[in-house]
């Protein structure tokens, strides 16, 4: 029995397999530099801007293009990342940007069907950059809201993001998992008999 009990236990594990995709979203292919209230799509994901923010590309991080915005004074400004087909994805790190000067408050939050289900703040210094990598709350998310809090109206920032989209297996794979677990279970029989 036990040679049984190890091949089902390989045929689930291939079974239940699944790769996950990442990708890191750098804004070096752009191309303009003032967006407006558009959005930016690269690498299957989706930035854009609440209605009172400006979306641009205003100069570079490290010698590249960052997706940049403006704030007012006393607001704030919001950014949101979603997957450009609507699945969920997980995000994983970013490059975060504050230039004003004076530090500033973000929060991250993360949805999964308009349940907000991760949250994390940070405190960015006065014109500056820091990476940050997030929690595993923000494995599973389907939009994730970035809100800089600014004492005075400025630019906040975001480069190199490193999101993560789980891709399903596909039908052709289970069929041939569920065709390996039955030659397994067949032997089994044979062998017992």
């Amino acid at each position: 029995m036990r040679p049984f009990i190890q091949a089902f236990y390989c045929l689930l594990l291939s079974a239940a397999a699944v790769s996950a995709q990442s990708v890191i979203v750098t804004f070096d292919g752009t191309t303009s530099s003032f967006l407006g209230t558009s959005s930016y799509t690269e690498s299957g994901f989706n930035f854009y801007s609440s209605a009172n923010e400006q979306l641009r590309f205003p100069g570079n991080y490290n010698g590249t293009a960052y997706l940049g915005g403006t704030s007012t004074a006393g607001g704030g400004g919001d950014l949101n990342i979603t997957n450009t087909s609507g699945s969920a994805f997980s995000f994983l790190s970013a490059v975060f940007g504050n230039g004003n000067s004076t530090s500033t408050n973000c929060t991250v939050n993360g949805y999964l069907g308009g349940t907000l289900v991760a949250t994390v703040q940070y405190t960015l210094d006065a014109n500056s950059w820091a990476v940050k990598t997030l929690t595993a709350d923000f494995a599973n998310v389907n939009r994730v809201n970035i809100h800089y809090v600014n004492p005075n109206s400025g630019f906040f920032g975001l480069d190199n993001v490193n999101l993560a989209v789980v891709a399903a297996p596909e039908p052709s794979t289970l069929a041939l998992a569920g065709l390996g677990g039955a030659g397994a279970l067949l032997m089994y029989r044979r062998r017992r008999k």
